[in-house]
């Protein structure tokens, strides 16, 4: 996920979220660090890349993951603060509902 020689970075953090496993977190934390500056071909906006990574946070859905939100919905990054503002709004009203296998 934090190699950017590979254009595999949205199949591996669905990965993330299908695992809903709570030991990424220390890896989507310094994903999300990067503000995605890595990801050469970019082939997604900012937005769209946050996007993947609250929808992993979510599912894992533990305090800490639900905290990484909280603290990124303050990001100085607009796209990245506005998605996972998004997203703890959703989370807040009961409205999203982690797949768990």
């Amino acid at each position: 996920m934090l190699n950017p020689n590979h254009y595999k970075h949205q199949y591996i953090v669905r990965s993330l979220q299908d695992s809903a496993n709570p030991k990424s977190i220390p890896f989507i934390k310094k994903a999300l660090e990067t503000n995605f500056d890595y990801i050469p071909y970019n082939g997604s906006d900012t937005g769209s890349i946050a996007k993947w990574f609250s929808w992993a946070l979510a599912s894992i859905g533990t305090d800490e993951a639900i905290d990484l939100i909280r603290e990124y919905s303050h990001s100085e990054n607009e796209e990245i603060r506005e998605e996972m503002s998004y997203r703890l709004k959703r989370i807040e009203e009961g409205l999203w509902l982690p797949t768990k296998k």
